[in-house]
């Protein structure tokens, strides 16, 4: 597949390549963000526009305010802080919302190719350099976290298959060159313009949709995806240590009579959404001996340091918070299946504790 220019004077130019993204005000890597798209070397092509999306409906963070100064630049702004995301499915809802508005926005600028990156990101600056080099509709680098092969969510084989480690990629077929053919990638990849402009977007929902829903429906329009693997980027393992929380306490009655069912230093979820809570109280419960009476609803709480508070009660009042909690969720219907969850490993305790 092949773009048309849509501008006669782009062919005549290097290669032209918008870069987008998005990011929230007061981030703790915007500054770095910002320090590596000036640093990437343009051999072989220009960057055109770079189009950010942001929280909020004007600029209050310094750091923001400040990358204007580089003309190419362009803030799009989300609007209204929307309601909670208390599900995996909300979030892909707003991510998905998110990415779609940086990429619209970067078709005002005419481009060959468009660079998707998580914000958060170390990316090296010859990153665009290997991506274009291998000509292809949409590419991708090897995505790390610490040791570990970081993007399992977003790789898949092209089978459909999750990608779980680093070897499991590296022994699946190459060619051409440094080149794996993919169903799917994610986290940071290098488009042919020419598929957003034909109208592709990112899907809203998270088990097939996002960027895995965005690789498949280029596949079907004929598009091609590889990994390129001597181009790698790495997500910083604090940041995501970050982004992980422990459940510390369960809570299982009513607002005036309740018991603690959990001690403190519990499991660690991936995030505070009802996806991973409920088959962590699922599993918290299966442990205990001789419990009889059984939760119909659960709720949860959160707190500064990224710790949960589960609580089961009838669903007409459900027992308070531990102090120092808030953000109480809505709270759900709550069942137990027959088999629960296993307990994450203790690669993901090890991140909280750094």
């Amino acid at each position: 597949m092949r773009p048309s220019s849509g501008d006669a004077s782009v062919s005549k130019m290097k290669r032209r390549i918008n870069l987008c993204t998005a990011l929230r005000q007061g981030s703790s890597y915007a500054r770095a963000f910002f320090h590596q798209t000036k640093a990437l070397m343009e051999k072989g092509y220009e960057l055109g526009a770079i189009a950010v999306v942001v929280d909020g409906e004007t600029l209050t963070d310094k750091t923001l305010i400040d990358a204007q100064a580089d003309p190419r630049v362009r803030f799009v702004f989300e609007g209204p802080h929307a309601s909670p995301t208390c599900f995996i499915h909300e979030r892909a809802v707003s991510w998905a919302r998110a990415a779609n508005l940086a990429l619209e926005h970067s078709l005002a600028t005419t481009s060959d190719y468009t660079l998707w990156v998580e914000s958060d990101l170390s990316f090296p600056c010859d990153l665009i350099e290997l991506l274009i080099e291998a000509d292809q509709d949409i590419v991708a680098p090897i995505v790390m976290l610490g040791e570990i092969f970081y993007d399992s969510w977003g790789f898949r084989d092209l089978q459909g298959r999750r990608i779980w480690k680093l070897a499991d990629l590296q022994a699946l077929p190459r060619g051409p060159g440094p080149l794996t053919e993919l169903s799917s990638v994610g986290s940071c990849l290098l488009i042919r313009s020419s598929l957003l402009v034909q109208g592709l977007r990112m899907p809203a929902s998270y088990e097939n949709g996002l960027l895995v829903g965005f690789c498949l429906a280029a596949r079907e329009r004929g598009a091609r995806v590889f990994c390129r693997h001597d181009a790698v980027v790495v997500h910083p393992t604090s940041l995501w240590a970050e982004q992980v929380y422990r459940v510390t306490t369960c809570r299982r009655g009513d607002n005036i009579a309740w018991e603690e069912l959990a001690p403190s230093g519990g499991g660690i979820v991936p995030g505070p959404y009802f996806d991973f809570i409920i088959p962590e109280a699922i599993r918290l419960l299966a442990a205990i001996e001789g419990l009889k009476e059984k939760a119909t609803h659960i709720s949860f709480a959160t707190n500064p340091r990224r710790e949960i508070a589960i609580l089961l009660g009838d669903g007409k009042a459900l027992p308070p918070p531990p102090d120092g909690f808030q953000a109480i969720a809505p709270q759900q219907a709550f069942s137990e299946p027959l088999t629960p969850r296993p307990k994450r490993g203790s690669f993901w305790a090890n991140l909280f504790s750094r």
